[in-house]
């Protein structure tokens, strides 16, 4: 009699997970656990309805209860691993997957798991050798070409990538995360108007689908079809935005006082970018505005906004105002359409003018006073995802450095010092490094000298930021697609949101060589150097 009750418990239990009734279906396991304390089965059964349900931590101990009592379980430390992998632990994940490989080495999901964590681990090449391996055990396993696909993709193997992604369609076309990564494959192709086509397939599948939604939005802001792009960005939030979305209740047009705090999010470089829009909030009546930025950045937009105040992050408590909005919503209110950039001020922050003349004084007078121009040049970026395909090797600016009647700066605040000076004295060339200021820090003084230069020459970074907000004249190389953010845009060379920017697009990825043809022959022509 028991027996049969315990039957029909575990099979109705089932019958619930299957139906996704995953409380009706916890509440029959826990009763057959009473039943039977020892039995690992029933725990690990509790453990992955635990996991469809969302209960990751619950997931963990129940299945780990059951390898105290049966440390072999099939399937057990795959469910572990794949707890671990949502709560974002990858690292644990892929210790669980092993295990679960060595019971079970023929199984394929284990396998794709655990090329996913390696994904996630930035571990490529041995996330392709583990989804070929699913493939291998299962050559129907659309999951298993999915992921050799998304590696493929990181390692820049694009026809590959994009012939997995087919695959795994083909096998199962209605994944909608098959067709985001197949957009950004197109994307970064340089087809836009495909990988449009692909995102809008997968929300047709799943219409909430967020990290769809933002990518789209990213890609109309590149279009510079700034109405549509807006909203769709603000599914930004728990995607490449690490802050707390809030919800943006400022009423523009509010017929009383307001006490409005702007919420920091982002990078400097982004801050700099949307604090292009601060002086629309000077003109704004009944409205105080309190401005989350980094602090390194306080000291110059006090200078610059002085009806505005600017705060640290999380500084001032919730009675101290009267509602908020994100920094980087502030383009939807202001920013629509490529007229609205009609407002877009040449300079809007601006440097301290002793210290910047006083640096401009020194660099003229240990160097050639003869030499009519300085430019600052910055090479590099230390975004650990995307920086090598921002970054130029200095030699490729040979052509460049090498002209007369201009003195280089060395803009770059983490470079190495020692590095330069050898290739430097390699190349009979001086490039100027100040060495008594903190560039990183004192992000104040950067503003100094980048003012103190007649142009700047850079790469995607917060150089170029900088020197766009303060109207300097600059020569920006961005990267093909991947590393090229939103706001370098496609079709027009000159920056909207820094007009003094002139943008110089290399024609394939880190194939820089026409693009400083370019900037090389446009820097002869302005300065008849």
């Amino acid at each position: 009699m028991e027996k049969k009750t315990k039957e029909s418990l575990l099979n109705q239990a089932k019958s619930y997970t299957i139906e996704e009734n995953f409380s009706k279906a916890i509440e029959l396991f826990k009763e057959l656990e009473g039943l039977d304390k020892l039995d690992p089965e029933t725990k690990l059964f509790l453990g992955i309805v635990y996991l469809k349900s969302g209960d990751y931590l619950g997931a963990i101990k129940k299945i780990n209860e059951g390898l105290l009592i049966q440390p072999k379980v099939p399937l057990a430390n795959h469910a572990i691993g794949a707890s671990l992998f949502m709560l974002e632990n990858y690292s644990d994940a892929l210790i669980a997957f092993d295990k679960e490989i060595e019971i079970n080495p023929n199984y394929p999901d284990a396998h794709c798991d655990k090329a996913y964590a390696l994904v996630e681990l930035n571990e490529y090449k041995k996330a392709l050798i583990e989804g070929e391996k699913a493939i291998e055990l299962d050559p129907g396993y659309p999951d298993a070409y999915n992921i050799v696909s998304v590696a493929q993709n990181h390692l820049q193997n694009l026809e590959l990538a994009e012939f997995y992604a087919l695959q795994s369609i083909k096998l199962e076309p209605l994944k909608e995360n098959y067709y985001l990564n197949l957009s950004n494959i197109k994307e970064k192709q340089g087809e836009k108007e495909r990988a449009i086509i692909y995102l809008n397939k997968a929300l047709s599948l799943n219409p909430n689908y967020r990290e769809a939604l933002f990518n789209l939005g990213l890609l109309l802001l590149k279009k510079m079809e700034y109405k549509k792009a807006w909203p769709l960005f603000e599914n930004r939030f728990g995607i490449g935005v690490k802050y707390k979305k809030v919800d943006n209740i400022w009423n523009t047009r509010s017929n009383g006082p307001e006490k409005v705090l702007i919420k920091l999010e982002q990078g400097i470089g982004d801050q700099i970018l949307f604090g292009s829009l601060f002086h629309e909030l000077e003109f704004i009546d009944n409205c105080k505005f309190y401005i989350e930025l980094d602090e390194r950045l306080h000291k110059t937009f006090r200078r610059s906004f002085s009806k505005l105040n600017f705060v640290k992050e999380n500084s001032l408590d919730k009675d101290s105002y009267t509602s908020e909005y994100n920094l980087g919503s502030l383009g939807q209110l202001f920013r629509n359409n490529a007229k609205d950039f009609c407002r877009q001020k040449i300079k809007f922050l601006q440097s301290d003018p002793t210290k910047t003349s006083t640096i401009r004084s020194k660099i003229l007078e240990k160097n050639n006073k003869k030499k009519s121009k300085i430019c600052g040049i910055s090479w590099n970026s230390k975004n650990q995802k995307i920086g090598k395909f921002k970054n130029i090797d200095l030699h490729e600016f040979i052509g460049i450095l090498n002209m007369p009647d201009i003195i280089f700066i060395n803009l770059q605040y983490e470079s190495n010092i020692d590095d330069v000076v050898s290739f430097s004295i390699r190349n009979k060339i001086e490039i100027v490094s100040i060495f008594d200021l903190d560039l990183y820090q004192d992000i104040d003084s950067l503003f100094s000298v980048i003012d103190a230069c007649d142009f700047v020459l850079t790469i995607s970074n917060v150089t170029a930021h900088i020197a766009g907000a303060m109207g300097k004249k600059t020569f920006l190389l961005a990267p093909f697609e991947i590393g090229r953010h939103w706001y370098w845009h496609d079709t027009i060379k000159k920056s909207l949101w820094y007009p003094s920017v002139n943008i110089y697009i290399s024609k394939k990825i880190s194939d820089w060589t026409g693009a400083i043809e370019e900037v090389h022959q446009d820097i002869l022509s302005e300065f008849n150097a």
